[in-house]
């Protein structure tokens, strides 16, 4: 089949979530770990089990009390969701195609360096299957897969429906999750503007060098977003020995039509460290603020940084 990237379960201790060589990793809170208190901290507040967070939608006026907070969820799927991701008071909607536009750029800007999240997909059809999965950590663009066994794919059945029990698979009302079954750790995957690497947003999977000259690769990912965003990708895979998710599937390209998309911050109090807001700023050309700037020289926080090679601010070999 040629090449394949992507490490095994057994070749090395897994990290607690995506690294970029920087004092937290993308999906952690500034001085602490990835949703977690720091010592001597108080526990982030959570809601009971069974009851939906508050959904927190930027932009929102009393003009649109009208509107659904999800097009996708019930309230009940949310409060099931929720408990699996920790059960916090709320999430933060970081981006919709109803009310963004089916803009790829648009939502990678959107959600990258967020924290953890919940990506929702519903698929074009009489059926209108709904499934997603969970990033435990910030979505960071490259050519790398990141993340932890913590991130998981999910599915919403009828109300009538049951799990079939298989292993590595959970229901909670009509939610049934699909965990990471330790096979390997390619847990998520995001890149734009490659020629290389296949340009997606995505959960589980494998890159294939099919030529095997090592420099072009194609991915066959759980479930995928394509740049059209009209398009998606879905296939079992050992990551999270998942099923096909959508009702219709081209077997060729293993595609669909998608529907809608949302994507809700789990986190809403997440932030960026120090460092990592530094290099972002120096990724993005913009000016850096020279106080911060002797801050962090003093600190010697941005020289180890560059020596740990996070200047493009992608994850690091083994994540």
């Amino acid at each position: 089949m040629g090449n394949m990237i992507g490490s095994t379960a057994e070749e090395e201790p897994e990290p607690p979530c995506c690294s970029s060589g920087s004092g937290n990793a993308p999906g952690q809170r500034a001085g602490g770990g990835g949703g977690g208190a720091a010592a001597g901290d108080e526990p982030p507040p959570s809601v009971p089990e069974g009851v939906a967070p508050a959904l927190l939608i930027p932009g929102w006026s009393a003009a649109r009390e009208g509107e659904t907070c999800s097009e996708m969820l019930s309230t009940s799927e949310i409060a099931a969701l929720n408990a699996k991701v920790g059960a916090p008071v709320s999430w933060e909607l970081l981006f919709s195609s109803k009310r963004h536009g089916k803009s790829y750029n648009r939502m990678i800007k959107e959600v990258c360096h967020k924290g953890a999240s919940l990506v929702v997909i519903r698929e074009e059809g009489p059926e209108g299957r709904v499934f997603g999965g969970y990033a435990d950590c910030s979505w960071v663009e490259g050519a790398l897969f990141f993340g932890s066994s913590k991130c998981f794919l999910f599915q919403i059945l009828p109300a009538a429906a049951d799990s079939d029990g298989a292993a590595g698979v959970a229901a909670t009302a009509n939610v049934v999750y699909h965990r990471a079954v330790g096979r390997d750790k390619n847990h998520l995957y995001v890149n734009s503007g490659s020629e290389g690497n296949p340009n997606c947003l995505a959960f589980g999977g494998e890159l294939y060098n099919f030529a095997g000259d090592g420099k072009t690769y194609t991915g066959v990912f759980g479930l995928s977003i394509e740049t059209s965003m009209t398009r998606g990708t879905c296939a079992e895979v050992t990551t999270f020995g998942n099923p096909i998710f959508p009702a219709e599937i081209k077997p060729l390209d293993r595609s669909f039509a998608i529907d809608e998309v949302e994507i809700w911050a789990t986190d809403p109090d997440f932030e960026l460290s120090v460092d990592e807001k530094y290099e972002l700023q120096k990724k993005m050309g913009r000016g850096v603020d020279a106080g911060l700037d002797f801050v962090l020289e003093s600190a010697g926080v941005a020289q180890n940084a560059k020596a740990a090679g996070i200047d493009d601010h992608k994850p690091a070999k083994g994540s």
